[in-house]
């Protein structure tokens, strides 16, 4: 695809406002990877051989009108899907494995699922490629698969990945460092959600369904001005938003919850907001209390040492 093809592609993802993946391949074994939120660029990705870094915003059209032409791939994905492809780009040092038979995969998969530990898996066929997050909690792992032909990215594992036309498989496992960007986000994501959560779940028990209703149709508003694809579902907080960076999302996610205790503070008091806050912060796991220190997640005012 020439520049000027590509340049219409690019735009053409801004007007439809669509979200998800653009690959570049250039005959130098060298790759541009655009990550898209809705239309927009949220970060650029320079992968060759040897090497992989990020490409400032303001410079991946300059460098891609002098990089030439390239094989494009589109990839349209949902949100997580595109917070997976971060985490997979930023993560190194995996374990690499080479399995013969769609069984060895499908038992692997299946000890993952059954781990308490969180891990994402790669898995590269000649012409395919796929990718599994396992939580390491109660929840369907989340996966991510790509041919030619054939995108899926959903909750679970498709069975795709079993009887794929080529047995042949290299599986590379990652752990979590939080030293990764893509891997803070996820954390301040994870944080987000279980702080969201139990406050609305502790709330209702103080006020009663009714209070609590109308909380979440306010916070519901709020994030609507705000252009944030998150709401709440039968007291569930469904977040589909992804971010630029880790402090994009700490940003955003603060200014969140800072709406949601104003509302809670009016009603309980800001004391017992605090205690409350206190109580379930301090049950969180030490990975989600450190995430939750370092970006100062939780509104200055709603939590005291």
């Amino acid at each position: 695809m020439p520049v000027d093809e590509i340049q219409v592609l690019t735009e053409s993802f801004r007007e439809l406002q669509r979200t998800g993946l653009i690959r570049l391949a250039y005959d130098s074994e060298r790759y541009l990877y655009l990550f898209i939120k809705r239309g927009k660029v949220l970060i650029a990705y320079l992968v060759a051989s040897e090497s992989k870094a990020p490409l400032p915003l303001e410079n991946w059209v300059d460098w891609m009108k002098s990089a030439g032409d390239a094989y494009a791939k589109i990839i349209p994905l949902s949100s997580f899907g595109v917070l997976i492809s971060k985490l997979l780009i930023q993560s190194e040092n995996g374990k690499k494995e080479i399995f013969d038979r769609p069984s060895q995969l499908s038992e692997y998969c299946a000890s993952c699922n059954e781990s308490p530990k969180l891990s994402l898996i790669q898995l590269s066929w000649d012409n395919a490629m796929g990718a599994v997050f396992f939580s390491g909690a109660e929840k369907l792992p989340y996966s991510l698969f790509v041919s030619q032909e054939i995108i899926h990215d959903e909750a679970g594992v498709n069975d795709i990945f079993f009887k794929w036309n080529e047995p042949r498989c290299t599986v590379t496992t990652f752990t979590p460092v939080l030293s990764a960007d893509a891997w803070q986000e996820y954390y301040l994501r994870q944080s987000f959600a279980d702080i969201c959560n139990r406050t609305l779940s502790r709330f209702e028990s103080m006020t009663g369904r009714a209070l609590v209703d109308s909380l979440v149709r306010l916070v519901s508003i709020f994030a609507s001005k705000n252009n944030l694809d998150i709401n709440i579902s039968s007291r569930k907080l469904i977040d589909r938003e992804v971010f630029s960076s880790p402090q994009e999302a700490a940003r955003n996610y603060r200014q969140f919850l800072g709406e949601m205790f104003s509302h809670f503070s009016v009603v309980i008091g800001s004391r017992l907001l605090a205690l409350t806050l206190r109580e379930i912060v301090t049950s969180f796991p030490e990975y989600e209390c450190e995430i939750i220190r370092r970006f100062e997640l939780l509104p200055e005012g709603y939590f005291y040492e």
